[in-house]
């Protein structure tokens, strides 16, 4: 399965906590140190005994800050909660340590790492194994690594194993380990056995900066305890995995950044090696690097993986062109597109078979998109500049209509061409100009610079518009293009007009381990309010107006969830919120404002799945709650975390 499919498919819950600097200062006490490491359990006799895990609480003060050798991030306010997927508990109050994996304002998500469990070339049981964090404590101020593991060793095992230390690192470093860098670091998931996939850090090289040409690199295998050392791989920098057909990978990419002469460029070539699964260099591919091998993307960079398809090449821009890499020989071709000044890539290629869709960025002449055939390497098809977009971004290709999604990273439209030959250019909705093509909802709301977000369902396209100030803040739409690849209208989900939002896609169960995977449904909320007591926000819950209570002229609400089919069909409905406190059982005077999935991989048939909402307690900070929901005919949608302090007061 490649490291594309995970990010088409689902919204990671981490996408808003990016490192980010933050305040926040010492004095927390936090929960007992995680006990050493040990191996991990054998797989389970059942397969997809996962338990669930995320954020929940209220904003505590001083927050504890993760000390990177670049800058100082701080960590979530909100503590970390589990709940078995088979035996979901009662509405409990956060605050009271109930279902606590890990207190808050100590820990910062780094990645969360997912498995499933092969039957051939198809997948079932897909769920996350680990959440990967940093935690700081008075006992460790310097941070350290841990994997918490979700995994059940019997399907009878009440409560998840203890956090385990990973590996020896320490963020400040330990002498033998250079302090790491806040650069996010780059999870290689190794889906059909995830204890040995790796998580790669930068730390700083000898010029003292993070993000530059000299940054080492450090590598943590999930299965490394305390007493194991991060791998340094010095300049060593894996950029690309590639897997088999049953999802496990078999080798790695890595460019080898060489050393810097006096005014920061490399000495000599730059070359690319193939590594094994343990991150030691098989071989050194015929081909080497142009420009200055600097793998960012974008204006930033002269280097960016654009992926590996399934003719076994790697694709990648490199400096002024896009070239393939024979991944038998080590050869590369000639440039298969050659850029124009201020051409840009930042995105990765969508692959469709052989055929690979690239988009190019230019921030006055116009963006436009590339088709490139892997199997012969040569440019099929370009688009002509779509001089009203300086970015964008690819969703996909649909599944039998001849087309290809787009959106414009300033969130000012969806668009779609014809993957045939990239003609037709079509704006999928017209926005006014209070609108905008939502990002994705994320616990603690989304940050300004979260880009928009679309998903597909067969050849139907599912996304939400935000209005600042028009009928509902946030509409989901979905627009469904015929066997000619023309698009229907632009039409909202719902029988009835609501405040709505796109929450995610389902995968369908089995999932195949490798090429395309078509989603089973798009999940969307219905039945929201705008919320009066802020204009331009939506409310998925609300406890309504009440002289003895609520004072906020919103109207009671409870948004329900449901599965949306490729044809805008309402398939299921898994339940809806609830406008009473899950816990007070009074009005819910503080609304939800937010609603996103948790991160983890969404199946048909999967046993529960996390939602993360969000609002504001009694006193007006973040508050993050947690509720599950079923596919299959078990409990509904049901809250299960809440706090006394949003309910009865009025705002």
């Amino acid at each position: 399965m490649r490291k594309q499919l995970r990010r088409s498919l689902f919204a990671a819950a981490f996408a808003g906590t990016a490192l980010t600097a933050c305040g926040g200062g010492g004095g927390i006490t936090g929960s007992p140190a995680p006990a050493p490491g040990s191996p991990p359990p054998p797989p389970p006799p059942v397969a997809g005994s996962y338990f669930l895990a995320g954020r929940a609480g209220g904003t505590v003060a001083p927050q504890a800050n993760v000390p990177f050798s670049d800058l100082q991030v701080g960590t979530s306010a909100f503590a970390l909660e589990y709940v078995d997927p088979t035996s979901w508990p009662l509405a409990f109050n956060v605050t009271s340590g109930t279902n606590q994996l890990e207190a808050g304002a100590i820990g910062l998500d780094l990645v969360s790492v997912s498995e499933y469990f092969a039957s051939g070339v198809t997948a079932t049981a897909w769920g996350t194994r680990y959440r990967v964090y940093a935690e700081v404590t008075p006992a460790a101020p310097g941070g350290l690594l841990y994997a918490l593991d979700l995994r059940k060793s019997t399907p009878t095992q009440a409560n998840p194993a203890p956090a385990q230390r990973l590996s020896s690192a320490i963020v400040t470093g330990n002498g033998a380990q250079l302090p790491l860098c806040s650069t996010r670091p780059t999870l290689f998931d190794n889906y059909a056995l995830a204890s040995l996939s790796w998580i790669v850090f930068h730390a700083k090289g000898p010029a003292g900066n993070c993000g530059s040409l000299d940054d080492q690199y450090y590598g943590v295998q999930l299965n490394m305890t305390s007493a194991v050392a991060p791998k340094s791989l010095a300049q060593l920098e894996p950029v690309e995995a590639w897997y088999d057909a049953s999802g496990s990978i078999k080798n790695y990419l890595a460019i080898n950044h060489p050393a810097l002469d006096g005014s920061g460029n490399p000495v000599g070539n730059i070359p690319l090696q193939q590594l094994d699964t343990s991150f030691a260099s098989a071989k050194t591919l015929v081909t080497t690097l142009t420009g200055k091998g600097a793998n960012f993307g974008g204006s930033s960079g002269d280097s960016f993986s654009l992926g590996i398809p399934p003719a076994n090449v790697w694709l990648s821009w490199d400096n002024t062109g896009i070239y393939a890499v024979n991944l038998t020989t080590g050869a590369a071709s000639s440039a298969i597109a050659t850029l124009a000044t201020g051409d840009s890539v930042q995105g990765r290629a969508v692959f469709d078979g052989a055929m690979a869709y690239v988009a190019v960025d230019n921030a006055t002449a116009g963006s436009y998109v590339l088709r490139i055939d892997t199997s012969t390497n040569t440019l099929t098809a370009t688009q002509a500049r779509d001089v009203t977009a300086t970015a964008i971004s690819l969703v996909g290709v649909t599944l039998t209509s001849n087309n290809l999604v787009y959106l414009v990273n300033d969130r000012s439209a969806v668009k779609s061409v014809l993957k045939s030959n990239l003609t037709q250019t079509t704006t999928l909705k017209a926005l006014t100009a209070t609108q905008s093509i939502d990002p994705l909802m994320a616990s603690g709301g989304a940050p300004p610079s979260a880009p928009p977000v679309a998903f597909l369902v067969g050849d139907a396209v599912y996304f939400t518009v935000a209005d600042t100030s028009g009928t509902f803040a946030k509409q989901a739409f979905y627009v469904l293009f015929n066997g000619s690849g023309v698009p229907a209208t632009a039409a909202a989900v719902g029988s009835t007009p609501s405040v709505s939002a796109v929450l995610g896609v389902v995968a369908p169960s089995p999932v195949p381990t490798s090429g395309p995977v078509a989603s089973n449904g798009a999940l969307v909320l219905t039945g929201g309010n705008n919320y009066t007591g802020a204009p331009g926000t939506a409310a998925f819950a609300y406890g309504g107006p009440s002289t003895s209570a609520c004072t906020n002229t919103t109207p009671a609400t409870a948004a329900s969830l449901g599965l949306y089919s490729g044809t805008g069909t309402l398939t299921a409905t898994y339940g809806a919120l609830s406008s009473t406190g899950p816990v007070s059982s009074l009005p819910l005077c503080f609304p939800i404002v937010g609603v996103a999935l948790n991160g983890d991989p969404v199946q048909a048939g999967m046993p529960a799945a996390m939602l993360q909402l969000y609002g504001t307690d009694g006193t007006g900070a973040g508050s993050d709650d947690i509720a599950v929901f079923s596919s299959a005919t078990l409990p509904p949608l049901a809250e299960l975390s809440g706090f006394a302090s949003k309910n009865p007061r009025a705002p």
